[in-house]
């Protein structure tokens, strides 16, 4: 970015957080407004971009908790459960936190690794089809690259204990280096995932709402808050163990 472009980003930045004060600016944001900004759109489209994606696309990811990464993260681990066997049972092995995998593509679109075609054509598709799209994309990904990364972490560190740090950059690496070369099949392969974690779509909902996403949402912030209305203390854990 020039120098015009970056003043550009910095306005859409302060603007996106004096809409949202109680997120303010957060990690990642940068990444997601530099795309339609490097695609030459306006000023005013670059802000409604940044909106759009950051409360729709990732609803509840750029706050100071994280709450809304870390609820679809654990709806990810129970996709993987189901949709990747073989791949869960590799993560649940390497003792590998999802989290630590998909930061980069849930906070950013991976617009802070992938080479820019590659980002706007995911992006064409998150657009288009709403949330649900985000998590299939990432789940064409592990599919496709996750065991070939955790192999080379294994060549790499052969000897010592594989650690989930160094699977994670492998993971990384692997998928920027192959993505501009398998990005057709990615995207086939999120719009084979998309039903499956979309469910039935909701009409008049939000773009790419759909019943199954929507509910697993709900479940997961109702077990939040009841974690946190009702803690279980390390004495009665204590207690209930004895």
């Amino acid at each position: 970015l020039g120098p015009e472009e970056r003043a550009v980003l910095r306005r859409v930045l302060r603007a996106c957080a004096g809409r949202r004060p109680e997120v303010g600016y957060c990690q990642g944001m940068s990444f997601l407004a530099a795309v339609p900004l490097l695609l030459g759109f306006s000023e005013e489209a670059v802000f409604a971009c940044l909106c759009y994606v950051t409360e729709e696309i990732c609803p509840g990811y750029h706050g100071p908790c994280l709450e809304g990464f870390f609820r679809d993260v654990t709806i990810l681990g129970a996709l993987v459960s189901y949709l990747l066997p073989e791949v869960h049972v590799q993560l649940d092995e390497l003792g590998m936190p999802l989290h630590l995998l998909a930061t980069d593509h849930f906070l950013t679109l991976s617009a802070r690794t992938w080479p820019f075609l590659a980002v706007v054509r995911l992006w064409d598709v998150v657009l288009m089809e709403g949330s649900p799209a985000m998590l299939a994309s990432f789940l064409a990904m592990l599919g496709m690259y996750f065991k070939d990364a955790a192999g080379l972490a294994y060549e790499d560190g052969l000897g010592v204990t594989l650690q989930p740090a160094d699977v994670a950059t492998r993971f990384r690496d692997l998928t920027c280096l192959s993505v501009a070369r398998d990005i057709d099949e990615i995207v086939h392969q999120t719009r084979r995932y998309l039903p499956l974690v979309r469910g039935e779509p909701v009409t008049c909902g939000l773009r790419g709402a759909g019943n199954f996403l929507d509910w697993f949402r709900a479940q997961v912030d109702s077990d939040q808050t009841t974690q946190e209305d009702h803690p279980v203390h390390e004495d009665s854990k204590s207690e209930e163990e004895s």
